[in-house]
This record gives structure tokens, sequence and C-alpha cells, in this order.
């Protein structure tokens, strides 16, 4: 709760300009603050409902993630507490994992004088639940950490992947190539799953 109403009233401190999130998040802040002290299944179905499409809109994600996993916990806290309890990692341990990724497969690019950035994530136990009513085995996600490295060009991208197989095991049958065939959107990436 406390994180949640911090990152909240930071937005709230935003430059003019972004007024239009100022007037829609303090009204969230208010809410957020004192909703989970009252009774607790509603609100926390009011704000899946409600406020975690509004943060989604305005893309703000690590709210609307912050948001949903908080409801989940106190409107079906069964399923959320056994999803915790699969993981058998704290969110913070998840996101320390992260970074060590990060920081391990940013050493091997650096190595090979790749330029690059780099983003991770821990998959947030609210879309591990989704994915869990939509018919899949808790074994069968395989993101539940992510990275995710931009290059600049097309030949350093398959480069990389080179670089990343021979480092960390693929996973067979978990690789896909949106570069030779794009998505109809025009979406253009590789994709792989490794052991790490």
């Amino acid at each position: 709760k406390f994180n949640l109403c911090a990152i909240i009233f930071k937005i709230v401190d935003l430059p003019e300009p972004l007024a239009p999130v100022k007037a829609a998040f303090v009204p969230v802040a208010r809410f957020t603050e004192t909703s989970f002290n009252m009774s607790l299944s509603p609100k926390a179905k009011e704000t899946l409902d409600i406020l975690t499409p509004i943060a989604h809109r305005l893309g703000i994600n690590s709210i609307k993630s912050e948001l949903e996993d908080l409801s989940l916990r106190y409107y079906k806290p069964d399923a959320y507490f056994q999803i915790v309890e699969k993981l058998n990692q704290t969110k913070i341990e998840r996101d320390n994992l992260v970074l060590e990724m990060m920081h391990n497969v940013t050493s091997i690019l650096n190595e090979h004088n790749i330029k690059h950035e780099i983003k991770g994530r821990a998959k947030a136990i609210y879309s591990i639940y989704n994915k869990l009513n939509k018919g899949r085995r808790f074994s069968d996600i395989y993101d539940l950490l992510a990275l995710r490295i931009f290059v600049d060009t097309e030949q350093d991208c398959y480069q990389t992947l080179g670089i990343i197989h021979s480092k960390y095991r693929p996973i067979p049958k978990r690789f896909k190539d949106y570069i030779a065939m794009p998505k109809e959107n025009g979406y253009q990436s590789l994709h792989t799953t490794v052991f790490g």
C-alpha cells in the first residue's frame, strides 16, 4: 500500500502540461490509501474494473501492475497466495534476479562490442493469474522473468541472439523470428527462451 501511494503521489507532482494525469490520479491516490482498510473484496474488484484500466490507458504500467497485484491479493486471496507459493520468491527477490540477469547479459554484449539497451521485468502475479485462468499450467509459463534487448541493426539482433544462445541453453520450440516473418502490424523482433 505505501509504495503504491508514494508512486501515485509522485505523479501528482508532475509539471503543468501533465495536469490531466494529475487530475485523474489524485482521486486514485486517495481511494487507494483508504480502500484496503475497508471492506476489501468489493474495493479490490472495483479497483480492477475501474482504476487499473485508467492507469493502463494513461500508460502508467507500473501503477497498473501494482494495483492489479494488490487487488488480486484481497479480491481472490486463495488464487493470489497459491501463485506466491509456486513462485517461491518475493517480488524483491525476483526483481533482483532480473537485475542480475541484466548485468550478466550486458557484460556479455559489451565484450562483443554490441551497442544495446536492455530492460527487464519480473512477471506480475496478476498477469500469471490471467494466464492460469486461460487454462495454462504454471509449468507452461516461461516468461516469469524476462529481458528485452534493443540493438541498432537487424544484424546486431541476430548476432545478439547467437551470443545469448552460446552462453545460455535455449529451450526447444521456444524461438520465434518476427524479423524474417514480421507480424501484420509490422512488429519485428526475435523471441527466445533460455535456461538461466
